[in-house]
């Protein structure tokens, strides 16, 4: 399942992902490793508080 990490801290289901792939979407969009996204989500939680891990 395609999801992204949102404003409450938390990953929702997406569909971006599907539709970049076949050309129906805009968005540019950067693969990440599962190391890098934990990364990511933990500078965003020290910066905007909380959040579950």
């Amino acid at each position: 399942m395609d999801e992204t990490f949102q404003k409450d801290l938390q990953w929702h289901p997406d569909t971006v992902i599907g539709e970049w792939r076949r050309g129906e979407s805009s968005e540019e969009l950067v693969e990440i490793s599962e190391a890098e996204a934990v990364r990511v989500m933990e500078r965003f939680r020290q910066r905007f508080g909380g959040g579950e891990q």
